[in-house]
């Protein structure tokens, strides 16, 4: 029993600073193997890559001092606008932006549930679906960055 080819190709977009972190999912096991078959396509975009200064910086101090680092607005923003167009382009329709925050409500199958129903499923479509940013803790992911 063959895999029907009219399935439709999901699409993942993933803005990362870390896209080896990726290699996993491309390179090994049940996903790699569905990868190969082009049943899912992901795409990494580097918020570097979108930076004008020779450093590539991506994050600085935050305003009024404090411990840690924040990440810079331009980069982050150019690399998500960068991934909507490229999905645009390709005849995908609009995918909701989820952030990982420890901040967010933990992702549960029934927020899962709510995604899938609200008629985005990451594949080629030409209806367009609105654009919806939730926030989730990167704690509840495999994959987290």
């Amino acid at each position: 029993m063959g895999i029907s080819r009219n399935l439709s190709v999901m699409r993942f977009d993933v803005v990362t600073l870390f896209p080896t972190m990726f290699d996993a999912v491309t390179h090994y096991g049940v996903t790699r193997r569905a990868h190969e078959q082009g049943l899912w396509q992901l795409q990494l975009w580097n918020p570097r890559d979108f930076t004008s200064d020779n450093y590539r910086t991506v994050d600085d101090r935050p305003y009024g001092g404090g411990p840690g680092m924040v990440m810079l607005a331009a980069p982050l923003e150019s690399a998500i606008d960068a991934a909507r167009r490229a999905r645009q382009a390709g005849g995908y329709s609009a995918a909701p932006v989820i952030h990982l925050s420890p901040q967010g409500s933990p992702l549960t199958e029934r927020k899962v549930l709510e995604l899938a129903a609200s008629g985005w499923s990451g594949a080629r479509s030409t209806r367009k679906s609105r654009s919806v940013i939730s926030s989730f803790p990167a704690a509840n992911f495999p994959l987290c960055c």
